[in-house]
């Protein structure tokens, strides 16, 4: 880069540091064998660095650890509030949300493209490097370098383990718990505590600690905790008999009988599960069938209520017709009865007029313009007679749309009359 060199170191760190311990116990020259790469480039390196962090399981969750963070606060978002957990979090979804990120759209899009493709870089999938860092993104940074996956059938009992790491820091989190994690590693590892053993002491020792204690304070003060009461206790040996081949058969058959049992009980135990679902699905259906029920027979009801007050309304109007035809005859009437008296005095007196016919068939009251939006449904009713069923469905309104049609002409007929009174 420009006039400066730039080198990047990807695997060997830890050989350095033997090799100088072997140097001062005045063991070896200080040759180490080691790959070096000339004038590469950036996918090369990330291809070797992946090759590197593969290379020995041990050492994969602190190298993980390491790079990860280190190529994080290179990054233009490291100073922005998001944990690295956070960022591969979002990079295993298929439809991450950009709101959670506290970014806008493009700068969203570009962290997510980052955390997807440093997981490729590394040759990991997003959502287990997002189960690493909900541990590493919280633990002291010395307690990550030195923390390795036991190969099997060794002896981890002083080793800082993933899942001893994981304990400690689920409980003991962030910069202000990096003393208390320390001091509470040093008891688990001198110890040799079990998973137990270990989970039991890091409870304990939540109950007690502060943050801002010092290692040494946190270390005697959990040191200082009855592990007797802690140890998980252990399975008492059982001295080894001899048994004769009828006793060792009698006892295969009466193991597998109380598996037998064991395996009904289970079964007995789903069979009733089942059938006490099936009740609740079957109650619920009756439920829903009670109710849709009754949702059918209001709307049956409302509907024969709407089609009573329709026919009431017709049986109104009916009568009011008929009391306003005697009134309209008789006004009829008076009026033909003034005609006869202006004829007569009209031919005393040598004048001819003569008088208006009366024998015109004058149309329906209703058929006046104020009745124009209840017309259509008055013929039907009183021309026709096709009662208030067939009205309905002729005109295609519901029956209590024609109720509201005889009311409203019930009413202006009722104006109409007074006005002719």
């Amino acid at each position: 880069m420009g006039d400066e060199t730039v080198h990047d170191v990807l695997d060997g760190a830890h050989r350095a540091t033997a090799v100088n311990m072997l140097m001062e116990e005045g063991a070896g020259d200080g040759t180490l064998m080691a790959n070096v790469f000339h004038g590469i480039g950036d996918r090369e390196l990330f291809q070797e660095r992946a090759l590197a962090i593969n290379s020995v399981a041990s050492l994969k969750l602190p190298r993980i650890g390491i790079w990860c963070t280190n190529a994080w606060q290179q990054s233009p978002w490291a100073n922005r509030g998001l944990k690295l957990h956070q960022v591969f979090e979002l990079a295993a979804q298929s439809r991450p949300r950009l709101t959670q990120t506290g970014l806008n759209k493009d700068e969203g899009v570009a962290l997510i493209t980052w955390g997807r493709e440093t997981a490729s870089d590394i040759q990991e999938k997003p959502g287990m490097l997002a189960q690493i860092f909900r541990t590493v993104d919280y633990a002291a940074p010395d307690l990550v370098r030195n923390a390795r996956t036991p190969d099997p059938g060794t002896d981890a009992r002083s080793v800082i383990t993933p899942y001893r790491l994981e304990a400690v820091v689920g409980s003991f989190r962030d910069l202000e718990f990096y003393a208390a994690q320390r001091g509470v590693m040093r008891v688990i590892t001198e110890g040799g505590l079990r998973a137990r053993e270990t989970q039991a002491l890091v409870q304990a020792a939540a109950r007690v600690l502060r943050p801002g204690m010092q290692e040494d304070e946190v270390y005697n003060m959990v040191r200082g905790l009855n592990l007797g009461m802690i140890r998980a206790p252990r399975r008492a040996r059982v001295p080894r008999t001899e048994t004769s081949p009828a006793n060792a058969h009698n006892a295969g058959l009466q193991a597998e009988l109380a598996q037998t049992r064991n395996t009904l009980a289970q079964s007995q135990q789903r069979v009733e599960s089942l059938q006490a679902e099936v009740g609740r699905l079957e109650r619920g259906i009756e439920a829903q069938v009670a109710a849709a029920e009754a949702r059918f027979t209001l709307g049956l009801a409302r509907e024969r209520g709407q089609r009573t007050a329709a026919e009431n309304s017709v049986t109104r109007l009916a009568a009011q017709i008929a009391e306003f035809e005697k009134l309209l005859a008789a006004v009829i009437t008076r009026q033909g009865d003034a005609g006869k008296d202006t004829k007569t005095q009209s031919t005393n007196g040598h004048t001819s007029k003569e008088s208006p016919t009366n024998g015109t068939i004058k149309p329906p009251w209703w058929h006046d313009d104020i009745f124009r939006g209840e017309r259509r449904v008055l013929d039907a009713l009183f021309k026709e007679g096709i009662g208030v069923d067939a009205t309905s469905q002729q005109l295609g309104l519901p029956v209590g749309r024609v109720g509201d049609f005889i009311s409203a002409a019930l009413i202006k007929q009722s104006r109409l009359m007074r006005r002719t009174a």
